[in-house]
């Protein structure tokens, strides 16, 4: 009986406790399917403030200091009208909104694409004038300014978002009144290509 009793415990203790070597493994391959993705930030309403400086200062006076001589009592003096802003910083000016968008993508072939439109291609004063506005563009990253701009994807992170400026040629030749131009409006569009 005590040979069958250790038979027993031997077998219990066998059956019980692991063998040594065994194991069992798997391998799981992860995937992630994501969609293509795009999120625009943007500026809603710019107003740019343009200080007198622009325009050569405050009021000003330009004395012609060349002496006329007129035949009668109606006759041309030919004031000289060269102190003060030139024409083209008036009807030729190159407006910058400096970071002005910023974009967050994933797109399937890695690139994304910012493009720009005018909608309304006019500012005007609630009593008389207008600033006329032209020639929209967009740049990317300091890159060349353009009608559009490609970029590679930045992918989802803020940190890594892809921002850009935008610039307008604004004629403000026929802005008579002081005070606030209203009205004109630019779109833009961010797609994945």
């Amino acid at each position: 009986m005590k040979k069958l009793y250790t038979a027993s415990a031997i077998a219990a203790a066998l059956l019980s406790a692991p063998l040594a070597g065994q194991a069992a493994t798997g391998q799981t391959s992860v995937s992630f399917n994501l969609p293509g993705i795009i999120i625009l930030h943007y500026v809603s309403d710019v107003t740019f403030d343009v200080p007198a400086s622009y325009f050569g200062g405050a009021d000003q006076a330009f004395d012609d200091s060349v002496a006329k001589t007129l035949s009668g009592f109606d006759d041309d003096a030919s004031v000289d009208i060269s102190g003060g802003p030139l024409d083209a910083s008036i009807d030729a000016v190159t407006a910058y909104i400096r970071n002005a968008w910023a974009v967050r993508s994933i797109s399937a072939t890695g690139e994304s694409q910012i493009g720009i439109t005018l909608d309304t291609a006019t500012a005007t004063h609630a009593s008389a004038g207008s600033i006329g506005l032209s020639n929209a563009q967009v740049s990317a990253d300091g890159t060349a300014f353009g009608a559009t701009t490609t970029f590679d994807s930045p992918g989802m992170s803020r940190i890594n978002a892809e921002y850009g400026d935008v610039s307008l040629e604004l004629d403000m030749s026929s802005a008579t009144s002081a005070g606030e131009y209203t009205g004109a409006q630019y779109t833009i569009e961010a797609t994945n290509i």
